[in-house]
């Protein structure tokens, strides 16, 4: 395992484009194949289909809430890269809260898809 500075590029422009509300992403970061999963931390948030994870988007573009991120790291095994992160976000009504997102990539090609994104909110035990 090592790091890898270049998984950080697409995760970054993911959350530029959750920000700037651009719902569609899911056709450029998401791969199209059997197994693909998004897991929200909402107990309704498990999609594992194209249209499910554009869902998901939809719902954050539209909350209009904004992203900084506090960590990001990335890493590489053979064509499997991974990303972990903790972000705060904060809705457009003021709510904010600490997130946090695993990405697990896949090499397709010359592009690093998403395969698997669980999400958690970062609540004390």
């Amino acid at each position: 395992m090592e790091p890898s500075t270049e998984i950080k590029d697409p995760i970054l422009q993911l959350y530029n484009k959750v920000i700037a509300g651009e719902v569609f992403i899911a056709d450029r970061f998401y791969a199209r194949q059997e197994g693909v999963l998004v897991i929200g931390s909402d107990p309704n948030e498990w999609g594992g289909d194209h249209d499910s994870i554009i869902q998901f988007y939809k719902a954050a573009s539209a909350s209009g809430m904004d992203i900084k991120i506090n960590t990001l790291e990335a890493y590489r095994q053979g064509t499997f890269d991974w990303a972990v992160d903790r972000v705060m976000a904060k809705l457009s009504d003021g709510v904010q809260g600490s997130v946090r997102h695993t990405y697990v990539l896949h090499q397709e090609k010359c592009a690093w898809k998403i395969v698997q994104a669980p999400i958690s909110l970062d609540i004390p035990n």
